[in-house]
């Protein structure tokens, strides 16, 4: 996984510059990571997912992806 980091970190870095990605991190056990992706209907977040270094180098053992309906986010009310 670490040999992968950098490339993982460049995609992520690039998705958030093209409005993709609106935080990522990694959970605090160290078991996985969340990505919020502001994406389109359809595949469009899955390919993100699937795209990221880690799932193309078979470091992540597994990726899920679930649409999300935010209400309420950091900085603001209802969108």
């Amino acid at each position: 996984m670490a040999a992968v980091r950098p490339a993982h970190r460049a995609y992520i870095e690039g998705l958030v510059r093209d409005g993709k990605v609106g935080a990522a991190g990694r959970f605090a056990d160290e078991s996985g990571g969340l990505f919020l992706f502001r994406a389109g209907d359809g595949q469009e977040p899955a390919k993100l997912a699937d795209d990221d270094p880690y799932h193309v180098e078979g470091a992540a053992e597994r990726r899920t992806v679930r649409e999300f309906d935010p209400v309420i986010a950091f900085g603001g009310g209802p969108e």
